[in-house]
């Protein structure tokens, strides 16, 4: 079952109008399905997935291989693991003069958006990509579900809440111990006792001496802390970010 996200139009509209169009956003958040959808209205495309050995190979030769791919619409999925590809990319949108040119899709890190933003300035449109909003949602069961389960659609459509919490589970572990880890001054542990702390928080205005008390931190740390969650845009308790907490 595909859901219709409301991005759709801007990315298509992105893909009209400028060389190069970045879908980013959290990881599971949709990108690839979204994506995949899209270029099944576009036979002039070609879809590479950089986590896929096979797409990989075709790259040993990225020069030789995108360049034979000429006046299609090239999707390159999960490209902050070939971050060397963004100055060929730009040098060939330059060559082609013409929008439409990539489809690039990568979890929001520091490293992509710096990298993607210092060799295509002026050529790239950023769409950000969120979880499920619940405009986006349809039927009284999906939507009752939206507040137990939060808006990540492998979660959201689990066949069970057994299955949906050890997604979160493991989804949750996955970004403390390796997403999260390219921040200096950051502990896994502390963070998640944080997340579960603010999710009891939420809509309500945080007190940065009253957690840090609580975690026998600092409230500079407990600042640094909810920024770095901000900045990824990936603590998410019930659908609602933690970025709605009101900070003071």
């Amino acid at each position: 079952m595909y859901i219709h996200r409301y991005i759709e139009l801007s990315i298509q509209k992105a893909i009209e109008n400028f060389p190069v169009t970045a879908v980013t956003g959290p990881r599971q958040c949709g990108k690839s399905t979204l994506v995949k959808h899209l270029l099944e209205k576009n036979p002039n495309s070609i879809y590479l997935d950089l986590e896929r050995p096979s797409d990989l190979r075709k790259l040993e030769d990225a020069e030789w291989f995108l360049t034979s791919q000429k006046g299609k619409l090239i999707c390159i999925d999960e490209i902050q693991r070939q971050p060397e590809l963004f100055p060929l990319i730009r040098s060939l949108v330059d060559e082609w003069n013409r929008p439409g040119c990539f489809l690039i899709l990568g979890s929001a890190s520091r490293d992509l958006l710096k990298q993607s933003s210092e060799s295509l300035a002026g050529r790239i449109s950023y769409k950000r990509l969120t979880p499920f909003l619940w405009e986006e949602l349809d039927g009284d069961y999906i939507t009752e579900k939206y507040f137990s389960t939060g808006a990540f659609p492998r979660s959201l459509l689990a066949k069970s809440a057994d299955i949906s919490f050890e997604w979160r589970e493991d989804f949750i572990s996955t970004l403390l111990e390796r997403d999260l880890l390219q921040w200096a001054g950051f502990t896994p542990p502390t963070m998640r006792r944080l997340w579960q702390m603010l999710a009891h928080l939420n809509g309500q205005t945080v007190n940065y001496s009253s957690l840090a008390s609580s975690l026998g931190i600092s409230s500079a740390t407990v600042k640094t802390y909810i920024d770095i969650s901000l900045k990824n845009r990936l603590c998410r308790q019930g659908g609602t970010e933690v970025g709605k907490i009101t900070q003071t």
